[in-house]
């Protein structure tokens, strides 16, 4: 089933769109505490660009694919809003991101990344 929750949409969005923008302070502060101990800003930076070094162009404006319950995700654990899947990409090459989606705090946070094509 498809889940139209539109903090995880928007968080989702919001992150890919700071990855194609090179903002990856901007990305960095979507993410929950548990991943931003993980991926610093540099990290996201060096992840981003390990993905989409082989496009022959600057990406596109990244676009929402779907969204799924956190009942139909294997990547969902208790208490995340979904999973939300934005696909970036430039003529003929494309990547995505997947992400997991929490309440945390002030809002809307990206708990887990998962980085290319599915």
């Amino acid at each position: 089933m498809v889940k139209e929750d539109p903090g995880l949409e928007r968080v989702a969005l919001a992150f890919a769109e700071a990855l194609v923008g090179g903002d990856f302070d901007a990305a960095h502060r979507l993410l929950a505490e548990s991943a931003r101990a993980r991926w610093t800003s540099a990290a996201l930076r060096g992840r981003y660009v390990e993905m989409v070094g082989y496009f022959s162009e600057p990406p596109g404006a990244p676009e929402l694919e779907y969204t799924l319950d956190p009942g139909d995700s294997s990547l969902c654990k208790r208490g995340d809003l979904g999973e939300a899947y934005v696909s970036i990409h430039c003529a003929d090459e494309g990547e995505g991101v997947l992400v997991v989606a929490c309440r945390e705090d002030d809002g809307v946070r990206i708990r887990r990344i998962e980085w290319g094509r599915p």
